[in-house]
């Protein structure tokens, strides 16, 4: 009966080990899915666009995936640009979000009511060359800067996420106390069969053993 007692307990202690193992694997699937889920920019786009913030569009700016999603929307105002020569209403609500302006509509409008400086005497048709390159060389260094920020966007995003993975490999507070708990409880048992096995077995080889000294522990009323 004691070595039945102890082989049960030591295969209930191997499934403490499978359980903390599954509690790990989730955590850290689960935290690998919030990086990497399919509608995360998505979501990013949605709160930008139902947010009545001023400047909630700029969260945008503030992730690799959101930074890709800026590039991408100044990408086709830079094709309009190429196409028509100007800025047109067209192509500035490619970078609506929602249906509204944002932060990259208004500075593009900026760019677009910009004096240029031109040769005295110069007519409209041969300021639109001119204000179409200056507004090329500007979208250009926009994109830039949206492509520095995503490099230092990736790197940082991938930081966190390791840092996020390697402390997953704990499971929650509560999880871990009631396995903590529930192992002990099964170590004592285990240890206290193995007493009694090695007592019965001292006995049997005609040791001399003292009763066992047993101790109740209560609290005080």
């Amino acid at each position: 009966m004691l070595v039945e007692r102890i082989v049960t307990t030591h295969w209930r202690l191997q499934r403490v080990l499978i359980a903390e193992r599954g509690e790990i694997a989730q955590s850290v699937d689960g935290m690998h899915w919030n990086y990497h889920r399919p509608d995360r920019l998505d979501n990013e786009v949605r709160i930008a666009s139902l947010s009545a913030l001023p400047g909630a569009d700029l969260r945008l700016e503030k992730s690799f995936a959101g930074l890709i999603y800026l590039e991408a929307m100044l990408s086709k105002v830079r094709a309009y640009l190429q196409q028509t020569g100007e800025l047109t209403d067209a192509a500035l609500q490619q970078t609506h979000i929602g249906g509204r302006p944002t932060v990259l509509t208004k500075e593009l409008e900026q760019l677009r009511d910009a004096p240029v400086e031109v040769a005295a005497g110069s007519n409209d048709e041969a300021v639109k060359p001119e204000r179409r390159e200056m507004l090329l060389k500007q979208i250009d260094s926009m994109l830039d800067e949206y492509r520095r920020k995503q490099d230092i966007c990736y790197g940082y995003e991938n930081a966190e996420e390791q840092a996020n993975l390697d402390a997953a490999h704990l499971p929650d507070a509560d999880t871990l106390d009631k396995i903590l708990k529930y192992e002990t409880a099964l170590e004592r048992q285990l240890y206290r069969a193995m007493n009694q096995l090695e007592r019965l077995q001292r006995m049997r080889h005609g040791e001399a053993l003292p009763s066992p000294l047993l101790m109740e522990v209560g609290h005080a009323a």
